[in-house]
């Protein structure tokens, strides 16, 4: 059995957050750049591939799982989970079940990303759980799980990335970062220390730093891919658009805090919360729209703090919200900033909010079960009406940190695991080291 103390877990969480997954709970302002300190040299990329350990319907019978290891904690600074209610049932064969489940040794997954597809990209933290001395790890899967490419960046350097997209030649755009002075092994040139977009080739191979000193994940900067091509990025204050090329288009001002989420609209434009200039519960976040011109579409004020939106397939922005008595809503707002529906979740502790293609929600959260923090996921239909709820691990040995749904309606999970991980169905993960990343697909 694998033995995790409770202290490597925490370790595991502030990799994930450090790394770009945008941890709940985090909106602390964004005044200073990432540290310059010089850390070891880094070593050349393994640009081979690797056998996955998928374990897919039809496939061998899936290991015992062994005890449950030690609770999980949730990212440093998230406000907990519901009372224990009991873990519902993992989801029938038409919703909710899984379909596989694959575990990455040596690595801490952070964000994954699909293209039209299915192939996905997923990236994370390698070779340590320390954020100041990990390489970044990107590892494409194939729609059944299996690993295509493993292949590391910037060991030693303490390189952290977030998976932003894929362009229409294929190639992966990743938002990096590191602690490092000196170029960051297999990342390009120059140093990537102030926060880089890089472009890499499905192979893996780096083709060039789309742009340069957006922030990155370690400082809290974030970026995302409109339906175009084109780059936003959101750091210090200011919103920037770039073309395909890399050329800014323009720059606004805005008041962003570590891990502002960017909606990147059908139009090109982009919708984002603005904080204000204040960090006090008393000031409501407001929901901005640009065009893609970057003219200021419409501004509305949200009922209580933003942590997270996705943008709906119609076109509206679903907004996960603080509410009054500590709970997460989830409210859609019409692409004129009028409100379209909104709920109680219920959950203080909700993680990651992900759109499905034709509409609806994905909401990944935590809940105390037994005094054991375990991850769940639930579907939302388009007019916020719940469909289903599962536990995603009873075990409560699985940290989620991204989720993403394929043009294919599979939803996607990765994270890192503290122990043997029972997905359902058979898909039992059991870690033999302590830095184990996992990927599972869960049916729409």
């Amino acid at each position: 059995m694998l033995t995790t103390s409770r202290a490597v877990l925490y370790g595991l969480a502030a990799v994930i957050c450090a790394a770009g997954a945008g941890c709940a709970g985090d909106r602390s302002k964004v005044n200073s750049p990432p540290g310059n300190a010089d850390g070891a040299g880094s070593s050349a990329p393994d640009a081979g591939t690797e056998q996955g350990g998928a374990t897919n319907d039809g496939g061998s019978s899936a290991p015992t799982p062994n005890a449950p290891g030690a609770p999980f904690p949730g990212a440093p600074g998230s406000p907990g989970g519901t009372p224990d209610a009991g873990a519902p049932p993992p989801g029938d064969a038409a919703h909710g079940a899984t379909r596989w489940a694959t575990a990455l040794p040596d690595s801490i997954e952070a964000s994954v990303v699909s293209d039209p597809d299915g192939i996905l990209f997923v990236t994370g933290a390698s070779g340590a759980v320390n954020e100041k001395t990990a390489g970044l790890r990107l590892t494409e899967l194939d729609a059944s799980g299996n690993v295509l490419l493993a292949r590391d960046y910037g060991s030693g350097c303490g390189v952290g990335g977030k998976a932003v997209g894929v362009t229409a030649a294929g190639h992966l755009l990743v938002d990096v970062a590191s602690s490092c002075s000196q170029p960051a092994a297999g990342l390009g040139p120059d140093p990537v220390t102030g926060g880089t977009v890089v472009e890499l080739a499905r192979n893996g191979d780096f083709v060039r730093q789309l742009v340069r000193d957006v922030g990155g994940p370690l400082s809290g900067g974030t970026a995302a891919m409109a339906p175009d091509g084109s780059l936003f990025t959101a750091f210090r204050d200011n919103l920037q658009k770039f073309d395909t090329n890399g050329a800014k288009l323009w720059s606004t001002a805005v008041t962003a805090l570590a891990g502002t989420p960017l909606g990147p609209m059908q139009d090109d434009g982009v919708v984002l919360p603005n904080f204000l200039a204040s960090t006090s519960a008393s000031v409501p976040d407001e929901l901005e729209r640009f065009g893609p011109d970057g003219n200021l579409l419409w501004r509305t004020p949200m009922p209580g703090s933003v942590y997270g939106l996705a943008v709906v397939s119609d076109g509206g922005v679903a907004v996960l919200e603080q509410g009054p008595t500590g709970t997460k809503f989830l409210e859609v707002v019409n692409d004129d900033g009028t409100s379209r529906a909104r709920t109680d979740t219920g959950l203080p502790d909700a993680r990651v909010l992900t759109a499905l293609p034709g509409g609806g929600l994905v909401l990944a959260y935590d809940r105390i079960e037994q005094d054991r923090r375990c991850p769940f996921l639930r579907v939302y239909s388009a007019v916020l009406a719940q469909e289903w709820d599962r536990a995603l691990d009873p075990n409560c040995n699985a940290l989620v940190a991204d989720v993403t749904v394929t043009p294919q309606q599979q939803i996607i999970v990765v994270g890192a695991l503290g122990g043997a991980a029972d997905f359902g169905g058979g898909h039992v993960l059991t870690p033999t080291e302590a830095s184990v990343g996992f990927v599972v697909s869960v049916t729409r």
